[in-house]
Parts: structure tokens; sequence; C-alpha cells
């Protein structure tokens, strides 16, 4: 059985939630999520290719982590952490203007009511994640259907 980590990294925590989301782009092939988890995709320099996405993704941890400086080499997340920083990541997304399916997706997640993606489901994400080694690092691209 494989074992999680009681701490993540913040780029396992990315990481995850990419995961996350793509697990949703899966079984809904909801438009949002599939560009969310193409635009997360890191180029070559360990950043999206969109510096914003980056930069939400720390304004996310930021409301998690309020009283601490949020450093890529030293901070750490539970999984709960991380998954509600993922939620606040989804929330900011939505704020620039979602479709209403994917703006519900993340209401229910926030309340822990969906039924197309469950806590189960982000366990899974930082498994998939943690289990590699060497790291290997998600790749999602967005090919028309």
């Amino acid at each position: 059985m494989l074992k999680i980590s009681p701490l993540l990294t913040i780029e396992d925590a990315y990481d995850a939630s990419q995961c996350f989301i793509e697990k949703y782009y899966n079984i809904t092939d909801s438009f949002d999520g599939g560009i969310i988890a193409s635009e997360m995709t890191l180029m070559e320099n360990n950043r999206p290719f969109d510096d914003a996405i980056w930069e939400d993704w720390l304004e996310a941890l930021a409301t998690i982590k309020p009283n601490e400086k949020i450093d890529l080499e030293t901070t750490r997340l539970t999984i709960e952490e991380a998954y509600f920083a993922m939620i606040k990541f989804l929330e900011i997304y939505c704020s620039m203007g979602a479709n209403n399916d994917f703006i519900e997706c993340v209401a229910q997640l926030k309340t822990n009511t969906s039924t197309i993606l469950t806590w189960q489901n982000w366990v899974d994400s930082i498994k998939e994640i943690t289990s590699h080694s060497p790291r290997k690092r998600p790749y999602f691209e967005l090919l028309p259907k």
C-alpha cells in the first residue's frame, strides 16, 4: 500500500491539483477543466506558460497560510491545506469567467457535496504525483476532439 507523506511541497500540491482537475476533465469533458489543466502544464523552466497561473497559485497558497511567507523550498502543506489551496485557486480562476458547470463543481468541492469528484480522487491524485522516483511532473495537452 502506498503511503502518502503527511506534508506536501508547493510543487506536489500544484501537480496534484493539476492531476485532480485532469480527472474532472476526463469525466466531464468540461471546457474549463481542460483549459485550466492545460494552462497548468509546466514549461522547461518549471513554470506554466502563463505566469498569471503561477501567481494565482501563490495567491491561493497565501490565503491558506496567511501568517507564513510562501517559499518554494521550505513551505509545506498538509493534504487538507493543499486541497483547500486548490479550491481557492479554482475560485480565482472562476472569478475571471468560467462556465456555470465548472463554477458549480468548484462550489460543490468547497462544500464536499460533489458527486463527480471526491476526497478519494484527491488522495489518488496525490498518490500519482508522489509515487514517482525520480519526480515526474504531469503534462496535459488539450487536444481537439
